[in-house]
C-alpha cells in the first residue's frame, strides 16, 4: 500500500475562536520548517517561502494566490517583511543566498543574491 499524498496548505488559525479561518495552498513542504509571515500593507499579504525553491505570495482575505517568484537554486525557508517598507521583504534558502523583493523602483532587480556562506 503507498502512502497517502496530501496536498501541502498553509492553515490560518483564530485562537481564540479555535476555529480554520483560512487556507493557503501551492507551496511545497513535507521534510522542512518553512517559515511563513503575515505582512504587507495592513498585513494583506500572506508570504511562504516552499521545497520547490520558489516564494509564494497570497492575499490573506481570500486565499488566492497572487505569484510564485522564482530566484533560489534550493529548499527557500524563511521570508520576512521589510518593518519600514510594506511592499519589500526578504527570503533566504538553502543555496546560502538571501533575496531581497519589492517594487522595481525599490529593488535593483539586476543585482546578485547576497551569499551568507562566505
Amino acid at each position: 500500500m503507498s502512502p497517502v499524498k496530501i496536498a501541502p496548505v498553509i492553515h490560518e488559525w483564530d485562537l481564540t475562536e479555535e476555529k480554520l479561518v483560512q487556507k493557503y495552498s501551492g507551496q511545497r513542504q513535507s521534510r522542512f520548517v518553512i517559515r511563513s509571515c503575515f505582512s504587507g500593507y495592513n498585513q494583506m499579504f500572506v508570504l511562504s517561502g516552499s521545497e520547490d525553491s520558489n516564494v509564494y505570495l497570497w492575499r490573506r482575505k481570500n486565499g488566492s494566490l497572487i505569484a510564485s517568484l522564482s530566484g533560489h537554486s534550493r529548499t527557500v525557508n524563511a521570508v520576512s517583511w521589510n518593518p519600514v517598507d510594506p511592499f519589500m521583504f526578504a527570503s533566504a534558502s538553502d543555496d546560502g543566498t538571501v533575496r531581497i523583493w519589492g517594487s522595481s523602483s525599490a529593488v535593483d532587480s539586476s543585482a546578485e543574491p547576497m551569499n551568507i556562506t562566505d
